[in-house]
């Protein structure tokens, strides 16, 4: 298992943004009509990438996720 070190103010903002989306989708906007084509255009930006890329490599929010993780310092491994 690893382990990162993460400021409170990060932690904070993460479960407000976990409780905010679980509150979202309960309310249906997961079934948005532009929330597909908005997410890819987030992936790419945050990813530096063309929408075209994210689209061809099938990229998601956990690649995102993925590259954010790299800023915090690793505890153990």
């Amino acid at each position: 298992m690893t382990y990162f070190k993460i400021n409170a103010d990060d932690l904070r903002d993460l479960l407000y943004d976990s409780v905010k989306l679980h509150c979202l989708e309960e309310a249906g906007v997961d079934n948005w009509f532009g929330y597909m084509e908005n997410r890819i255009e987030f992936i790419a930006k945050q990813l530096e990438m063309s929408e075209e890329e994210v689209d061809e490599q099938n990229l998601q929010l956990q690649d995102v996720a993925d590259k954010w993780i790299q800023d915090y310092d690793v505890l153990e491994r």
